[in-house]
């Protein structure tokens, strides 16, 4: 993440993002993978380190909205889940570790 981004930008998308996951896990459950992986991509506000996860997450989502023949399943899509939710995690700590702004 940007060390440009202010403290209170990164609270306003870590709710959002939380928000997404919610949303993602409950698309799950009820074994919506399509959507589901679709929330969980855009929980994902892309700290630098995620980078190959972030790849991955893109293709799935992408596969998953746009190619008619992508088999979605529910390894894929809880792969998706647990990359969002690290990534929360990790917005969470740069949000407690930044100086208030």
């Amino acid at each position: 993440m940007s060390p440009k981004i202010s403290k209170e930008l990164a609270k306003h998308r870590l709710d959002q993002a939380k928000e997404d996951l919610v949303a993602a896990k409950m698309l799950y459950d009820g074994e919506l993978y399509k959507s589901a992986n679709n929330r969980a991509y855009y929980t994902e506000v892309f700290p630098r380190k995620m980078g190959r996860k972030i790849i991955d997450a893109s293709n799935i989502r992408e596969d998953s909205d746009y190619d008619d023949e992508f088999v979605v399943d529910k390894e894929k899509t809880l792969k998706q889940i647990q990359t969002a939710e690290e990534l929360i995690g990790l917005v969470e700590e740069y949000i407690s570790n930044a100086k208030g702004e």
